[in-house]
Parts: structure tokens; sequence; C-alpha cells
């Protein structure tokens, strides 16, 4: 390994004073963003609450915002048999990182800044964990250190360290079933006993188990890993590949029980992740994965990314390019066969299918985590090997990857809402607008994906905010006392039902790119 070629002592100063940034943008104004329909839905599972609680609210009542909320907060009534057959309904996404919830919040509160803290926190142990890999692949400190620092101003990683989602465990557990493959495969390279064996197999098929149990993504890594093994070992039934088939089966054996809910529960996970099947042109999708791979590096925000992004979305690629390039000539086939695999499998598992047979899993930028890891990683190889790059630009490359990240952290900080938030992007400026009036009546229906989405929205709603919900396609006795009287994203039959009952026009709100409609009735 050549050394690096800033000088040592300058690139600890920088690595601590960076590091320290990263871990003030995962920590800093985690009640600030929009609590997006996802979440929504995490804090409603960890609860305990079914389909028919949350209908229950949809009862055309006037209910105020921590009426709605309560869906939001564990209560004495639902216990963890009531969390359990929620969960087991929505098998798409694995039990562990709602079990670990569940219990933060009975102990730390519900509060949206106490849930995304637990993912903040899981997100500040990638460090260590991307540190041992790195050590593992190198055997030196150095492309570990250099890594954090990319990773610890990484706007994707911040982004997703500050939600109350799976992905910051399923970062950390991708580290450390990857590290302890590797280290497994070093340790049988070298002959070791067979205790040091049997201990580095074991904590492989434990970690592996563990990121199974995170997200169903992690059988595209797991497929990433038998495809390492099999590329390292040529195609031949050695020690380590027998050892590494034996102990992934151990760990898919533990993977079964989630299995069998997945199978006995298979059509609500049909339904619930049929959003994965409509199609996109390919000009679309390509566009999303422009913006998906360089928001490791750079996000500056969703109005500026759209004009930036296609112009240097090409140079990134050849960037990216050239670093695993330069990992693949200067490194052995164990480090480069785990990191190409790392990159390919994953990524191949969502695009290919989106291709084939149409779809947009690949338009999720979050299920990218395995391929970006291993990216960030030999573009740290590269940047601990700057001879390599041309002497003119040498000097600027790491103070640039650094700037932008930064940058791009200290903007996403400041916004209520980011493009990571999805479907709920515009409840931030819909919830500013109703609160700024006095005595405002909200109405919404179950229309499309409206429950989380309207849960979201009520987050950012003043306490003097009156709400009435029904269920599609009823419709709601209003109470004319209210002004003014506005709808959420509401149905054709809602909208129909309410003009023809009230005698009324129902209008979209000008200068408002939230789905918000206003209902002016006769005079």
């Amino acid at each position: 390994m050549k050394n690096l070629t800033v000088h040592w002592t300058w690139f600890r100063v920088l690595l601590i004073i960076v590091l320290i940034l990263g871990i003030n943008f995962r920590l800093i104004n985690l009640d600030k963003k929009v609590y997006w329909h996802d979440e929504v839905h995490t804090s409603i599972r960890i609860s305990g609450y079914a389909d028919d609680d949350i209908l229950a609210v949809y009862s055309g009542d006037v209910l105020t915002p921590s009426d709605v909320l309560k869906l939001q907060s564990p209560t004495p009534e639902k216990d963890w048999q009531d969390v359990w057959q929620v969960l087991s309904r929505s098998p798409e996404h694995p039990p562990l990182y709602y079990v670990l919830a569940r219990c933060w919040v009975l102990v730390f509160g519900a509060s949206v800044t106490s849930i995304r803290t637990l993912s903040a926190l899981m997100s500040l142990l990638v460090f260590p964990s991307l540190y041992w890999l790195c050590w593992e692949l190198f055997k030196t400190p150095k492309v570990g250190l250099m890594a954090i620092l990319l990773v610890s101003i990484s706007p994707f990683h911040v982004l997703y360290a500050q939600e109350a989602r799976e992905y910051s465990l399923w970062t950390l557990m991708t580290l450390l079933s990857s590290a302890a493959l590797i280290r497994a495969v070093n340790l049988q390279e070298k002959n070791s006993n067979f205790i040091h064996h049997l201990q580095a197999w074991s904590l492989y098929t434990l970690t592996l188990a563990l990121n199974l149990y995170t997200s169903l993504f992690s059988i595209a890594v797991a497929m990433g890993y038998g495809i390492y093994m099999i590329l390292l070992e040529r195609f031949r039934p050695t020690k380590r590949f027998v050892s590494c088939l034996v102990a992934s089966l151990v760990a898919l054996a533990l993977y079964i029980p989630w299995v069998l809910q997945i199978i006995n529960n298979y059509g609500d996970m049909v339904h619930q992740t049929s959003w994965i099947k409509g199609t996109k042109p390919l000009t679309e999708l390509i566009s999303r994965w422009e913006l998906n791979f360089t928001s490791i590096f750079i996000d500056i925000h969703p109005s500026i990314n759209s004009w930036i992004i296609p112009r240097i979305s090409i140079l990134f690629f050849f960037a990216i390019a050239y670093a695993v390039y330069c990992l693949y000539r200067h490194t052995d086939k164990t480090v480069r066969l785990f990191i190409l695999t790392l990159i390919i499998v994953p990524a191949a598992a969502l695009i290919l299918p989106d291709l084939i047979q149409g779809g947009r899993r690949s338009i999720s930028t979050r299920y990218f985590v395995p391929s970006y890891l291993g990216i960030q990683i030999s573009v740290a190889y590269l940047l601990c090997n700057l001879q390599w790059i041309k002497a003119k630009i040498r000097p600027y490359v790491l103070p640039v990857i650094l700037s932008v990240g930064i940058i791009s952290c200290l903007i996403s900080a400041q916004a209520e809402t980011w493009w990571t938030k999805n479907a709920s992007y515009n409840n931030a400026e819909a919830a500013n607008f109703i609160n700024q009036f006095s005595q405002p009546l909200l109405i919404s229906d179950t229309n499309q994906i409206n429950v989380g989405n309207f849960i979201s929205l009520t987050h950012k709603l003043d306490a003097d905010v009156r709400l009435q919900l029904v269920v599609k396609p009823n419709i709601p006795k209003i109470p004319l006392e209210f002004e003014p009287i506005f709808l959420y994203n509401p149905s054709d039959e809602l909208k129909s039902g309410i003009e023809a009952e009230y005698n009324s026009k129902i209008t979209a709100v000008e200068n408002n790119n939230a789905p918000l409609y206003q209902l002016e009735l006769p005079k």
C-alpha cells in the first residue's frame, strides 16, 4: 500500500474535523424534516396498530391532531403480541429494526426526535464497522480512515441516518457481515487452528442472519457473497468454500421463521409492494439512477439537482469506474472480487428486473446501500493512492469531494423536506399554509396511500386545526362553522360527493404544490 500523498498528521486533523461535522449532521434538527409516509408506518407498526385501528379514526367525527397522532405511540392496550401480528402482515420488512425501535420508544418515548435518534445512533456504529471491513480487506488503517471520511459527510448516509426506517441498521449489518466473511476467509487462508475457524465462520453466520432479518434486499447481498466465494475458489469445493457454504446455510436456516411469515402473508406482501410494478420510461429510470449514484457525494437541493446532476453524472460515472479499475488492478483477488460483487450483484438485482420485466425498484435510492459502500471503499482506496491521478488535479480531488459533501449536508440540515420524503415531500408546505388560519377544517379520505401521508401532514399541524376523516366513498357531514375548509388529496368520489351534497365548488389551492384543495360554499 502506497503512502497517502497528503501528510499523515494533516490527514488525521482533517479526519477529526470532518468526523465531528458528520456526527453533528446526523444528530441536529432531527425533528425538522417531514415525518414522511414510510416513517409514519414505522410508528404504526411498532405501536401495534392494525388496519381496523387506523380505520376507526376515519369515522367522520371532527378530530384534533392529537386524536390522529395517538396511532404513532405505544399504549398499554397494545402489547408485543399485537406488534408481532402487525409486523407479520408486512413481511417485506423483516422485524429486527422494528423490534429494536419498539424497545427504544418504550424507554425513550415515541416523539419524532426520539425514534430518529435510534437511526442516528445506529449510523454512528457504521464508522467502526466500516474501518473493520477495510482493515480486513487492506490490512492498513489508511483506507478505512479515508472511507470513514467519505461516509461521514456523504449526503445519502446523512439523510438516511435521520430516518425512522431500517436503512442505518442495514448499512451497519452489511458492513459487519462483510467484514466477518473476509475475516473468516483470511483466517482459513492462513491455516489457523480449528477453533479460530469455527469462531470466525460462526460470527459470519450470526451477522448474515441478522442482516437477513434487517432487509429483504439482504438476500441479494447473500447472493453476492456466494458468487464471491465461487469466483474466489474457481468453482472448486475447497475447505473455504465448504465452510462458507455451511455457514451460509445455517444463516438461512435461522431465517426460515421469517420465510414462513412471508409465505403465510404473501398476498399482503404483494399488495403492499405493488408500487414497484409501475412502469417507468427508460429515460426516467436513467435519470433516477444518475441521482441515486451521485447522491453518495453531492446532493445540493432537489431543484438544483435536476439541472446539475445530468451535467456531471457522466463525470461521476467515469471517476467511480476509474476508482474500481485501480482497485482491480492493484489489489489481490480476495479484495477485488469482493468489492466488485458487493457493487454489482445488489445493483443488478434491482436494475435488471426493471429493464427486463418492467417496474421501478431501481428508482429507490435507499435500496442500493451495499453498492454504495463498495463504491465508497473503492474511491477511498483511490484517494489513498493519489499518484494514480494526474498531478495537475491531484491537490484538488479530496478537498472538492469533502466540500461538496459538507455543503450538501449543510443545506439539507436546514430544510423541512427533501427528495427522500417522496410522496410526503410537499406536506411541510401544506401544513405551513393551513396553520396560518385560526379555525381551519381539513377533510380527507382513504384515497390511494392517503393514510400514511395524512398522518405525516398531521405531525406538522397546529393543535387548533380540526380534522375530519372518512372511509372512501363515504361523504362527511361537514360542520359549517369552520373557515376555511380544506381537502387533502381527496378522491374523485369525495370531491364530487361534497360538491353535490353542499352545492359547492372545490378548487386547488393556488401556489401550493401539495394536493390541497379548498371548499367554496355558496353565499
